[in-house]
């Protein structure tokens, strides 16, 4: 029972971090998506967290909370495509990132993903 009251909690931070970051106020998302991971860590908020990361040119930290998030949930796509982006961003395409993406299951969209700043 306290483990779903721990998920509803830190559900609730991760959907207010999610507005404050799609406004921009980056600073207060990551704030709000470490609160939510203190509570009840999932792959959704640590890949959200590294988004923001990106967001401020942390691309370095921004796939460490990606590789997190695949130790949390390997069937969740999001972190490994994100990897992969981060990864072209930082100008190492051929490197031979790979991270298991046909295991994942789900995904969440955000946005095109061409579309987002990394």
């Amino acid at each position: 029972m306290e483990d779903d009251v721990l998920k509803g909690q830190a559900l609730a931070l991760w959907l207010q971090a999610q507005k404050h970051h799609l406004r921009g106020d980056l600073e207060r998302a990551i704030e709000l998506y470490t609160k939510s991971l203190g509570l009840y860590p999932t792959a959704e908020a640590y890949t959200f967290r590294g988004w923001a990361y990106s967001f401020q040119g942390r691309v370095g930290e921004a796939i460490e909370e990606c590789k997190k998030a695949i130790a949390v949930d390997p069937t969740f796509g999001n972190p490994y495509n994100d990897i992969g982006s981060y990864l072209v961003k930082m100008g190492k395409r051929r490197n031979g990132w790979w991270g298991g993406r046909s295991r994942s299951s789900r995904r969440r969209s955000r946005s095109i993903p061409a579309s987002r700043p990394v």
